[in-house]
């Protein structure tokens, strides 16, 4: 078929032959097609992807492993999504299934399910590469922590000294479902935080025991509320809120 004839006028005029100018709008309309190829990939029976290729991308992946506050950054925004990534990360239904009765906080069932991968893939099978397909990560630095773990901007002064059990009692009834990743925050490992839950029936009574051994722990020099106040404005956490009532004067 003939190009029209403008084409050759316009390519009289910039110096490009017609061949040139069709040869560069074929390579357009492919890297069209491959962006829409990647943003919504064909599977087969299985629910799988037929084609695992990338995305055409300036950037590179991350090389190791995400760090476990990397895999709990990323539950709070995979949504529903949670369990196709856990199918694409190689779990059964039947394991699926557990993680959604075994915890009671939504962004719980994500968290577990990638713990458990990373643990069963080790440094060699939990890798971005991996899971960099369906997820960005954010920066950090060199121990997995976060870039920025700076404090709100504010106008108040944060108190001295610890907080009292009944203060403690109090901001355990609002924390709600916050109250596991502002324990991580506090050091408490996963056994702990699942003893906490599964030894208290009462819902806030997990937190507040979380909470008082926290104060045990850390005495008067380590429980603080300058070490509560930056936990709870932690991003994973983001309860400014309770941050400004309960540690803020």
């Amino acid at each position: 078929m003939f190009a029209p004839w403008f084409k050759f006028l316009d390519a009289q005029e910039s110096g490009i032959s017609v061949n040139e100018q069709t040869g560069k709008k074929r390579k357009m309309d492919f890297n069209e097609q491959e962006v829409k190829r990647c943003k919504m990939q064909p599977q087969d029976a299985t629910g799988r992807d037929t084609d695992d290729k990338p995305c055409l991308s300036s950037k590179k992946v991350k090389e190791g492993s995400p760090s476990d506050e990397k895999l709990e950054e990323l539950t709070r925004k995979i949504g529903e999504g949670w369990k196709p990534l856990g199918r694409r990360l190689g779990f059964e239904e039947t394991e699926l299934t557990g993680f959604h009765k075994e915890n009671e906080e939504y962004s719980e069932k994500p968290y577990q399910m990638l713990l458990k991968w990373k643990q069963k893939g080790g440094t060699s099978g939990a890798t971005y590469e991996q899971e960099v397909k369906r997820c960005k990560m954010q920066p950090q630095d060199a121990t997995g922590r976060d870039t920025d773990d700076r404090p709100c901007l504010s106008s108040k002064k944060v108190k001295g000294g610890s907080p009292s059990d009944e203060k403690l009692e109090e901001l355990a009834t609002k924390i709600g479902e916050g109250w596991k990743p502002l324990g991580r925050r506090l050091g408490f490992e996963e056994a702990e935080l699942t003893g906490f839950h599964k030894e208290n029936e009462a819902y806030s009574e997990k937190p507040y025991q979380m909470l008082l051994k926290w104060k045990q722990k850390g005495g008067t020099s380590g429980a603080t509320y300058e070490i509560l106040n930056e936990a709870l404005r932690h991003r994973l956490v983001n309860r400014v809120d309770l941050a400004e009532e309960f540690c803020c004067q």
